[in-house]
């Protein structure tokens, strides 16, 4: 009688190459882990969280250039957005955010966010004061201003005249008009 020692065979090395590959591919999924383990330094990062577009990168590069900080940036499309973000982590993840003013108010209300101590802070004294104390954040205890952002309409008087026909929101909201045809379109 003749056995058949092929299939057991065969059955031994596809779990040897099948053990293969999961060490293979484990060691390269826990590769990041290992190489930051055994190049570990005491290099000093800071984890900002801000708008996708609100600054540039070479503004990160000049600071690391300067201090030696590295930053480490992640960027939100909406506060509500940074208000998920922090609501999962209680915040712990980033040491500055740049949310809109109204969105201070609400982190604070929440816990999410920590008083800043302007001391630290070598330029706060030169911050125009026009900037300071707002309704969302009196005292400044939660916030810095950054940037003053401002906006205006205007007109072409060649199309409407000296003077406009309705001094009113309306001739932006309003599709009808009081005493004339809305035949000109609004523009960003």
């Amino acid at each position: 009688m003749i056995e058949n020692h092929t299939s057991q065979g065969s059955y031994s090395r596809k779990i040897i190459i099948a053990l293969g590959f999961t060490t293979m591919i484990s060691f390269f999924l826990y590769l990041p882990a290992l190489w930051s383990f055994f190049t570990k330094s005491d290099a000093i990062a800071v984890n900002f969280y801000s708008y996708g577009d609100a600054f540039e990168n070479a503004t990160f590069y000049e600071f690391t250039k300067e201090t030696g900080i590295t930053v480490n940036v992640k960027v939100f499309e909406s506060n509500e957005e940074l208000l998920a973000q922090f609501e999962i982590n209680g915040g712990s993840s980033y040491d500055v955010a740049s949310p809109s003013d109204y969105m201070v108010e609400i982190l604070h209300e929440k816990g999410l966010i920590q008083e800043i101590n302007t001391s630290l802070l070598t330029n706060y004294t030169q911050l125009d004061n026009r900037l300071l104390n707002r309704n969302f954040d009196p005292g400044n205890k939660y916030s810095v201003p950054y940037e003053w952002s401002y906006f205006g309409l205007g007109y072409d008087k060649r199309f409407f005249g000296e003077t406009l026909p309705v001094e009113s929101w309306a001739m932006i909201f309003s599709d009808k008009l009081p005493g004339m045809e809305r035949n000109f379109k609004i523009c960003i």
